[in-house]
């Protein structure tokens, strides 16, 4: 009969239902950083060097090229059970004040709730996030009132010591590109850095540049008077542009090595690269 069906139905739909809260229960007890990957399509960034992705499958991927630019640190958990602890504040933000783009970084000692990620320090949707975060309030607080926005470039840097020497965390201007090292070295970040150390003992100020598949070596930090001749002119930034400076530079080092070799342009296997003037951060 109908009413029998409709039971039938009902009955049906409540054991699904049941048998999905069962899943969902295990998942929250014994791995929130998985759920959350489920729940908001999110990857976190584990000491394991793992990934999760949205179907809870663990992929194998490296940290240290996976994020650039800058992002808001919305807050550091610490002490005992940090995981837990930033995953309710994680599904808070995200269920209840529906805040996007967050994303965490699980470390054995804390857990870094992030949001965001944003090519400049001082871009104006990097600053709103900021904001917004920092205004939240919850039950007359405000938890994320020092959430502040970080560079993630200088933060991958394979030695520390030389994290005040990327080029992510000037302000702005324009830096002479002398090199590249490519993801076909096995760490290529490690490469860039030693030549910029080995620059700096030379007595040029070198910077690097980690990027998702490769990382540039620079020389100098320079503003639009001390870089190019006509300031206002809206050509490309070529050679005939560059001021004397510049050019004595390019004079010391004129190629753009490759993995500290020469290399040749796709167009004319006799013409090397040269080495050039970049806007910073714009590689």
């Amino acid at each position: 009969t109908l009413l029998n069906s409709m039971f039938s139905y009902l009955f049906l739909i409540i054991s699904v239902m049941g048998t999905f809260s069962c899943k969902w229960e295990t998942r929250i007890v014994n791995d929130p950083m998985a759920t959350w990957a489920q729940q908001t399509g999110a990857s976190y960034i584990g000491y394991e060097g793992y990934k999760v992705n949205r179907n809870n499958t663990k992929e194998k991927n490296k940290p240290k090229n996976m994020f650039f630019g800058y992002s808001v640190l919305v807050k550091t958990y610490t002490g005992k059970g940090h995981k837990n602890t930033a995953a309710s504040d994680f599904d808070t933000l995200s269920r209840i004040y529906n805040i996007s783009h967050l994303w965490v970084k699980s470390l054995p000692d804390k857990t870094i709730i992030y949001r965001g990620q944003f090519p400049t320090k001082t871009s104006f949707q990097a600053n709103q996030a900021l904001s917004q975060m920092a205004n939240i309030n919850i039950n007359e607080k405000f938890p994320f009132r020092n959430a502040k926005i970080v560079s993630l470039g200088g933060n991958t840097a394979v030695n520390s010591e030389l994290a005040k020497y990327d080029l992510r965390n000037i302000e702005g201007g324009y830096s002479f590109q002398v090199g590249v090292f490519t993801d076909s070295l096995t760490d290529h970040r490690k490469y860039a850095e030693q030549w910029t150390q080995e620059l700096r003992k030379e007595g040029y100020e070198a910077y690097f540049y980690h990027a998702r598949f490769e990382s540039s070596v620079t020389i100098g930090v320079y503003t639009e008077k001390e870089a190019l001749v006509d300031v206002y002119s809206k050509a490309a930034i070529s050679p005939d542009r560059y001021t004397k400076r510049i050019l004595d530079l390019q004079r010391k080092f004129p190629l753009n090595l490759i993995n500290g070799h020469e290399a040749h342009t796709n167009s004319d296997k006799k013409t090397k690269l040269q080495s050039f003037l970049v806007e910073i951060p714009s590689f």
